[in-house]
């Protein structure tokens, strides 16, 4: 008997335990002093394939629809002001340099590259497109002219092999994926460098002298207007990659580890929009992330890709010249 009664008051206990976690989680989830991790819980839920079930284990689609909706990053009505960047004379070789910088915050840490000359900045692209991916170590090592690169646009989810492009890709003043009637959100660069963020057919950006660009969103600073004014820009907390100008033509490229505890959580949209907006960008976009996520420079990967089978196999990359 004397066991049977212990056994149950364990029993009781480990109950008192369960509620008292249920109890801890909807406070935190459901009271409006905790809405920044709420919004950080339900974000990253829905924005990962596989997780979405979490959000909607504690919240009803109406609710996790507005949460999301209080997320989002503002849609510009304008294109990028080319006019607005005057690319600085970058001939000679003291001002041609890239320059690197550790970035870290609250719960991740990452790495910026800041190149004094757009024009060395172009995108790479698979030789295999429609049907297989390479990955960024594999372009750098091939061409010995190249100083660093980082993971651009996105692609269909087609087995891993990276090999099907989200939208269309643009290299060296040719279409090489993608209609040319159709629009699509580009990040972009002219042939004088410029970083170029708007909605354009290929038609109408090779006439305006584009001769880079990829497929991505959202775009994060668009001349020198913030898009995420409140919430965390609604893609939740993940490894991001971004790209981004200041006024006198500097690219900024960015990576964000993430999804990996003890070492780098990851970063939301707003701070991916903070970082570069504290490095002087005019203008900004948001690259594919997660475990697409990668940087090369000087021979070195910078960062740590969160893929259990490390690089992914990438359609496009942006790539910076010597």
């Amino acid at each position: 008997m004397r066991i049977k009664r212990i056994v149950f008051q364990i029993g009781i206990v480990f109950a008192a335990v369960l509620v008292a976690a249920a109890t801890g989680i909807f406070t935190v989830l459901y009271s409006p002093f905790f809405t920044t991790y709420r919004d950080l819980f339900v974000t990253s839920a829905m924005t990962s394939l596989n997780h979405q079930y979490l959000a909607k284990l504690f919240f009803s689609a109406k609710d996790i629809d507005a949460i999301m909706k209080s997320n989002q990053v503002k849609t510009s009505s304008e294109n990028t002001d080319i006019a607005a960047i005057q690319v600085a004379d970058t001939q000679s070789e003291s001002t041609n340099t890239i320059q690197s910088v550790d970035i870290s915050g609250n719960g991740y840490v990452g790495h910026l590259l800041i190149i004094s000359d757009p024009t060395k900045v172009h995108v790479a692209y698979s030789n295999q497109l429609g049907t297989k991916g390479e990955k960024l170590k594999t372009v750098m090592a091939s061409d010995a002219d190249l100083a660093a690169g980082v993971n651009a646009g996105g692609f269909e989810n087609d087995q891993s092999t990276g090999g099907v492009p989200l939208g269309c890709i643009i290299a060296n003043g040719k279409l090489v994926y993608g209609d040319m009637g159709t629009s699509y959100s580009m990040v972009a660069l002219t042939d004088t460098g410029v970083l170029t963020l708007g909605s354009f057919t290929p038609k109408e950006a090779l006439a305006q002298g584009i001769t880079e660009a990829v497929t991505f969103k959202p775009f994060l600073i668009v001349n020198g207007q913030a898009m995420i004014s409140s919430g965390n820009g609604g893609w939740g907390i993940a490894p991001r990659t971004a790209i981004g100008q200041t006024k006198d033509g500097k690219i900024l490229l960015l990576v964000i580890d993430g999804r990996q505890p003890g070492y780098s959580v990851g970063a939301t949209l707003k701070d991916v929009q903070d970082i570069m907006q504290q490095y002087g960008a005019y203008n900004a976009a948001n690259l594919d992330g997660g475990a697409s996520t990668v940087m090369y420079y000087n021979g070195q990967l910078m960062n740590k890709p969160s893929g259990g089978d490390g690089e992914r196999y990438l359609p496009s990359m942006f790539v910076v010249e010597k």
